[in-house]
């Protein structure tokens, strides 16, 4: 970490044109993502600490993970549209490492996508 005022494990990255799915029905776009989370846009307002499922297309794969929702805020951009902050938990190791891939093929290299 580079600060003792960051929280986040993972560094995390800007990125657009990645679309995602929540709880299989909730579209949404994302904003930030990491290995340990991703900060998206979405039309629903979700709980603090609900619990939801993540189907995220990165690249020519599909990330899935089950997440924690860690923050919620209006897009103060675009009214009706919310901020979630999702912590990713209990992700399948497979799962873990494609995100890993995209993150270091793709952003990390400075190739936003």
């Amino acid at each position: 970490m580079s600060s003792p005022q960051e929280r986040r494990r993972y560094p995390r990255y800007d990125v657009r044109r990645l679309p995602g799915v929540i709880d299989g029905y909730r579209l949404f776009d994302t904003l930030k993502i990491g290995a340990g989370g991703a900060l998206v846009v979405l039309s629903a307002e979700l709980g603090l600490e609900q619990r939801v499922h993540v189907s995220l297309e990165i690249g020519e794969a599909v990330f899935r993970s089950a997440a924690h929702v860690v923050f919620v805020g209006p897009d103060l951009s675009a009214p009706g549209l919310f901020r979630v902050g999702l912590a990713f938990i209990d992700t399948a190791a497979e799962d873990h490492e494609r995100l890993q891939r995209f993150i270091e093929r793709s952003l990390a290299s400075g190739d936003i996508r």
